[in-house]
Formats: C-alpha cells, structure tokens, sequence
C-alpha cells in the first residue's frame, strides 16, 4: 500500500472513532442528600437521542419540534409489527426471529449505532442487558465479583463504576463511589452524626458526566 494511501486510511478511521466516540453525549448522575445513582446514559445519533436507564431498558427521544414518524407493519415481519422504523428518515430496526440469542424484537440499531446485548454464552448472569451502543460496551458485576454488587453497572467504554465496600470502612456499604474520575464523597461514622450517610462532595472531573442535584446541598 502507498504511503499516501495510509496516511488516509488512518485519518478514515480516527475519524469515524471519534464519530462513535462523540455519540456518547452524558451520563446521569442523580444527587440526593444522602445517595447518588446513575439515572440514565444519553447517546445522540443524528436528530435523536437514545437513553438507556440504569435498568436496561432505551427510549427513543427527538431533539426536533417536528418529528416525523415511520413505523413497520406486519409484511416486514412480526418481530416488527408496529414498531418504529425511523424518526426524523434515521432508521431503526430490531433483531429477527432467526437470532438464536433471545434477543428477538430487540432494538438492533438506530442510524448507525448498532446495539448488542449479553447472551447465554456471556456465562455471567447478565443475559438480556445492554452490551454495547456504538463502540461504548458496558459491562455489569457479576458472582465473580464477590463484592454484592452483583447486577450493578461495572463500566462504561472505559469508565469504571466503583462502589463502596465493606473494605472502605466507613459505613456507606453499597452506595455508589466513583464514575471515572469523579468520585463521590460521604460523609462516614467518624463525622458529625447530623451529617453520616450524607454527600460531602463529588471531586474529580468527567467530561461526561452531568449532575442532576435533589439535595439540599449544592455540588
């Protein structure tokens, strides 16, 4: 191959990586006085926005006040029957009764943002929940973990989701600790009893990462 031909060939797929890499648009991270939780994970294709909640399960939202709406029908097969096909001319389409995976009727992609989920053959006791948007996979801890946060999001792309343990000592077992490099801060047992069991602060920085606040501090 020439030279030249694979200085473009390597600029084609840095930028179509960080095409994939800029879909990712926020992860949700709700606030209250004495918990946080992941609410949702925004992915923006297009005029749409995908959001896939801390339980699995994606809805599709237009940014646009005039959305137009396509929808299969039962000549395209009954795992479509009635669903959406596109919104706003992006197409959008499911996984078929030949998917041996149980995943059948399953958002299979949505413009160019493919979705893949966990299976039987994963062996980890996450079958059916989201593997991957795009190029970000999200992984989920499982028996192999031994931490009880079996179920709980363990990652996305190359963000880790941390939570506190029994290891940590200060008595916020199980609440959650970090998303990247942001961490959230607790107030411990050592602390004023007014305070114990109450965000302290949330440190770090996550370019991602947006902060809905339900407490009655600000952060």
């Amino acid at each position: 191959m020439k030279p030249k031909h694979s200085i473009l060939l390597l600029l084609t797929l840095c930028y179509c990586q960080l095409i994939q890499a800029q879909a990712l648009l926020h992860v949700n991270l709700v606030a209250k006085s004495n918990n946080a939780y992941i609410q949702s994970i925004d992915f923006k294709t297009g005029s749409l926005l995908l959001r896939l909640s801390s339980k699995g399960t994606i809805k599709l939202n237009t940014l646009r006040n005039n959305a137009s709406y396509e929808y299969w029908d039962s000549i395209d097969g009954a795992y479509r029957n009635g669903k959406l096909k596109a919104i706003n001319n992006i197409a959008i389409d499911y996984y078929d009764e030949f998917n041996m995976d149980g995943n059948t009727g399953k958002l299979k992609c949505v413009g160019s943002l493919p979705v893949t989920y966990y299976d039987r053959f994963d062996m980890n006791g996450n079958t059916g929940k989201v593997k991957s948007i795009g190029n970000i996979t999200f992984t989920y801890y499982d028996r192999f973990d031994m931490n009880g946060n079996i179920g709980k999001l363990k990652s996305i792309g190359d963000m880790a989701v941390t939570y506190y343990d029994r290891f940590d000592m200060n008595g916020n077992e199980g609440k959650l600790k970090s998303i990247g490099n942001a961490t959230i801060v607790y107030y411990d047992r050592f602390s004023s009893s007014n305070d114990y069991g109450k965000i302290k602060s949330i440190d770090g920085k996550n370019p991602f990462l947006h902060v809905i606040d339900r407490s009655d501090n600000r952060f």
